[in-house]
Order: structure tokens, then sequence, then C-alpha cells
């Protein structure tokens, strides 16, 4: 498992942990050894329903734009991202990008 999942399945247990324990999140950060601001995103996360084994990306990729030219492909999501590709890509890897 790689570093990524097993930090967000660490989190869901404490949230999990936390929702059943009836302390404020301060309380509960406290208790463990949490910091609360990384655990509130947690909790602000999760409540979203990511939960471990989601395909949500959870980084930043590295991206190189050409500022003279426009984007050749481009993915929306409904909730306003955008990923724009300004060179010509293989259909496979959209594929994997999306898997």
């Amino acid at each position: 498992m790689d570093t990524t999942k097993t930090l967000h399945a660490q989190m869901y247990n404490h949230y999990r942990n936390w929702e059943s324990s009836g302390l404020s999140q301060i309380g509960y950060c406290k208790s463990v050894g949490l910091s609360f601001a990384k655990f509130n995103y947690w909790v602000r996360k999760l409540r979203r329903g990511v939960e471990p084994g989601s395909t949500e990306t959870l980084g930043f990729l590295s991206v190189e734009v050409n500022p003279s030219s426009g984007p050749v492909f481009e993915i929306s999501h409904k909730n306003g991202h955008r990923i724009s590709f300004y060179r010509t890509i293989e259909a496979s890897f959209i594929k994997e990008l999306l898997g």
C-alpha cells in the first residue's frame, strides 16, 4: 500500500474513532496527539464522502503549459475542476488518468 493510501486509511480510522468518542475535534486531537488543523482537513474531506480506496486524487501533478496556444484536450468536472492538455496525448493515458 502506498503512503498516500496508508495516510488516508489512518485518518479515516481516526475520523471513525472520533465520531464514536463523543469528544470535540480538539479534545480528540489532544487525546491521540494529532494536529487539529490536519484532522479538521480530513474531517471535511471525509464528510464529502471520500473514503479509503476512493479514486479521488489526493495530490498535485506537475504541469507544463505553453501559453502561446490553447488546450488540445480538456476534461471538465461538474464541480468546476478542469484539466487542460496543451499537447497531443494518447487515449491510453486518459484512460489510466481517469481509471
